[in-house]
Order: structure tokens, then C-alpha cells, then sequence
């Protein structure tokens, strides 16, 4: 049986789905030449691409890390790490796409939609990570 909508509660999966999301909709539009010239600033591009790859995968590695109920410090504590630096990411790729909007005359709108993309996904590994704080013994 399946709960009423408005009664679900957040999925963590739904982090997951967004990482990829964002990370896709990265990947995409910095493989169009008409948008992101492949002569101008070729270093930023990469970066921009390995920030948003590095973010999905970070997120997946940390879930990796199977919690128990009891005595679960350590691996809360590694998983918190992996969760941080998916954090860094997210400000890094924010503070690529402002570097990137002047040099490809990137438009008020694109960049808009594109930081709110990572924006979320930044609150969402956020609270993941208070959620587990607030797991430890």
C-alpha cells in the first residue's frame, strides 16, 4: 500500500537522483561548442565537469558506508568526511559556473537555473549530513 503524498517524508534517494540530475544537465551543456567554445578556457571546463562528477560520486561512496544502530562513530565519522567534501564540491561548482558566465557569455537565466541545480543539491547533502550527526552515540 502506498502512502498519501503529502504524508512522504524526504527519500534520500531523491539526493541521489538530484546529484545525477545536476551532474547530467553539467555534463550536457558544457559539451555544447556553441555555448562552452572548446578553444576558450578549456582548464574550466574540465574543472566545471570533474566538480559535478566528483559531487555524484562522493554522495554514492558515502552512502556506501553501511551505519549500525550501535557503536557507529567510526563509520558516521567517514561517511560525514565523504559528505563534507561532496559540500566543497558544491561551492567549488558554484564559484565555476560565476568564473564561467562572464567568459562564455552565459545567460542570467542559465545560470540561474544551473546554481539553484547545485544549490539544492548542496541543502540536501546538508541536512543528510546533520541527520547523521545527530546519529552518533
Amino acid at each position: 500500500m502506498s502512502v498519501e503524498k503529502s504524508k512522504q517524508g524526504k527519500n534520500k534517494f531523491n539526493l541521489f537522483d538530484k546529484t545525477s540530475r545536476m551532474a547530467s544537465h553539467t555534463l550536457r551543456i558544457t559539451q555544447n561548442p556553441n555555448t562552452f567554445d572548446p578553444e576558450n578556457s578549456r582548464e574550466i571546463v574540465e574543472e566545471i565537469r570533474t566538480a559535478a562528477i566528483r559531487i555524484h560520486i562522493l554522495c554514492w561512496r558515502a552512502n556506501d558506508i553501511k551505519v549500525p544502530e550501535t557503536n557507529n562513530r567510526e563509520q558516521i565519522t567517514a561517511r560525514m568526511k565523504l559528505q563534507y567534501e561532496a559540500l566543497r564540491y558544491c561551492t567549488d561548482l558554484k564559484a565555476l559556473i560565476n568564473l564561467a558566465k562572464p567568459l562564455y557569455h552565459l545567460s542570467g537565466k542559465r545560470v540561474k537555473y544551473w546554481m539553484s541545480m547545485v544549490k539544492e543539491v548542496q541543502i540536501l547533502i546538508s541536512n543528510w549530513k546533520e541527520s547523521d550527526r545527530s546519529r552518533i552515540n
